[in-house]
């Protein structure tokens, strides 16, 4: 990235967080809408306002076997999808970043193992939901 846009989105982003703070609005769609963000720089700034990492599932779909260690109506409930296992832990995206450490902690409990989330995009993370558990309703 060069380095006047990267500033810029500096400003930007600082300038959200104020707005955000001073509105009560989410800094994402602050950024969204005042500023016209693109989705993938949209969703690393809300990754890293709560500290996570983001994930494109339509780049990095998760593995048949992640996907195998939670059952569907777990996954559907926690509103969390397992993409990969990192050694001992199981990474899961989530769409909703504020509730994703809750999250972790009770997949923890089901699970018996570390539970890390990243933060996907609402449209990738149900496409890629709809995929891996479909609904036979």
């Amino acid at each position: 990235m060069d380095p006047e846009k990267a500033q810029r989105q500096a400003r930007e982003f600082e300038e959200a967080q104020r707005i955000a703070r001073d509105t009560g609005r989410d800094p994402g769609e602050v950024l969204k809408e005042e500023f016209g963000w693109d989705p993938w720089p949209l969703l690393t700034a809300q990754a890293y306002l709560h500290a996570m990492k983001p994930i494109d599932l339509e780049r990095t779909p998760p593995t048949p076997e992640a996907v195998d260690l939670l059952p569907a109506e777990i996954a559907h409930r926690y509103g969390a999808l397992p993409v990969c296992r990192m050694g001992a832990q199981l990474i899961v995206a989530v769409a909703e970043a504020a509730t994703a450490a809750s999250v972790c902690v009770q997949l923890e409990a089901v699970c018996g193992m570390p539970v890390q989330a990243v933060l996907a995009s609402q449209e990738t993370w149900v496409a890629a939901m709809d995929r891996c558990y479909p609904r036979s309703d």
